[in-house]
């Protein structure tokens, strides 16, 4: 009998437009705080899996703008790194 177990991986998604996604991103998990590679301000990954329009896998973001909001954003995961 086949090994049907699945490999553990940090950050998966479910679908996107229907289509089973692959594996991304086990680098960061849910709730890592990361910054983008070029600066700003501290963020909490939220999500994975949506693609942007290169097919480039994506994070959803969020962070306090300064003024007591919250700002949330999509950032590919190639332009995000560790905190």
């Amino acid at each position: 009998m086949e090994n049907d177990r699945k490999p553990q991986i940090a950050a998966t998604a479910d679908t996107v437009a229907g289509i089973r996604a692959v594996p991304l991103a086990p680098m960061f998990k849910l709730g890592d705080v990361v910054r983008l590679k070029s600066g700003g301000p501290a963020m909490s990954v939220l999500a994975f899996g949506k693609r942007d329009s290169d097919g480039a896998a994506t994070a959803d973001c969020a962070w306090h703008d300064g003024n007591d909001g919250l700002e949330t954003a999509n950032f590919p995961l190639v332009c995000l790194r560790p905190h």
